[in-house]
């Protein structure tokens, strides 16, 4: 788990409450090691700087570096510093400017403090509504995923059986005795253009046809159709398999639950 002190920067992030934050930069700010071999009047010195430190940190708004260095100041010198041994052999005069800067730097720390309550209230507020709705999210989305797997073999189960009354339904119809009996019924003839070059070729043979002549043909000639047959358009009729319909609507099936388009070429011998 991790905890962000300056404000939210990823809704994954856990935020801590306000009071709890309070108490991390607290905790940053009493981590204060006191070495001996310094003199003590060094710390005083230093603390003179801090003060300079924290109130620039102030102006420029940074609230939080500014509340542990104004804790830290006062974690020093009012529980730590009397602990040095060199602590009596610093002036007083010096101690009475510290003590001094002590009230005045404890009610700035209380202000600061109320200011991140409120920052850290508001970050807080805005983490939670935005975590609910995260989990708001993600429950909706299971629930969804649960649905449609609930849902598919139900919506497979009636486009099967709407495929089935297709072709159930599909009839093929029923060819006329005429192609029945004349199956050749699509025959091709000559036009009724005459032409000397042409050759009918059912009256050759061996002997009528010259070793070294070449046959001619026009060109321009082109095979008709017979209109005696039955159909209206002038087409031949065709015999197609039973289940031919069946057959194609369980290959297109696929493409069918995928909203996709499917095609077929019907092809055949004459």
């Amino acid at each position: 788990m991790s905890h962000n002190l300056t404000g939210i920067k990823d809704i994954n992030e856990d935020i801590l409450p306000p009071e709890k934050r309070i108490q991390s930069l607290l905790l940053l700010s009493s981590k204060i090691e006191l070495n001996t071999n310094i003199a003590a009047r060094k710390y005083y010195r230093s603390g003179r700087e801090m003060i300079s430190m924290a109130d620039v940190y102030t102006k420029e708004n940074n609230l939080e570096q500014a509340y542990i260095l104004y804790m830290r100041f006062m974690t020093l010198f009012l529980e730590t510093i009397n602990e040095h041994p060199d602590y009596k052999n610093v002036p007083i005069e010096e101690r009475n400017l510290n003590y001094r800067a002590l009230r005045e730097v404890l009610p700035i720390a209380e202000n600061i403090k109320t200011k991140l309550l409120e920052q850290y209230s508001t970050e807080y507020e805005l983490y939670q509504e935005r975590k609910a709705l995260q989990e708001f999210k993600e429950k909706r989305e299971k629930k969804l995923l649960s649905l449609e797997k609930n849902d598919a073999p139900s919506i497979q189960n009636d486009t099967q059986k709407h495929l089935n009354t297709i072709s159930n339904n599909t009839t093929v119809p029923e060819l006329n005795n005429t192609y029945l009996n004349n199956p050749t019924s699509f025959e091709l003839r000559p036009s009724d253009h005459s032409d000397h070059n042409l050759i009918n070729f059912n009256e050759l043979d061996d002997n009528t046809l010259p070793s070294n002549s070449k046959i001619q043909f026009n060109q321009s000639t082109k095979p008709m159709l017979y209109k005696n047959t039955t159909s209206p358009y002038n087409l031949r009729q065709i015999i197609v398999p039973g289940n031919l319909t069946k057959r194609f609507l369980e290959q297109a099936q696929r493409n069918t639950f995928n909203n996709l388009e499917t095609c077929g070429i019907l092809a055949g011998k004459l």
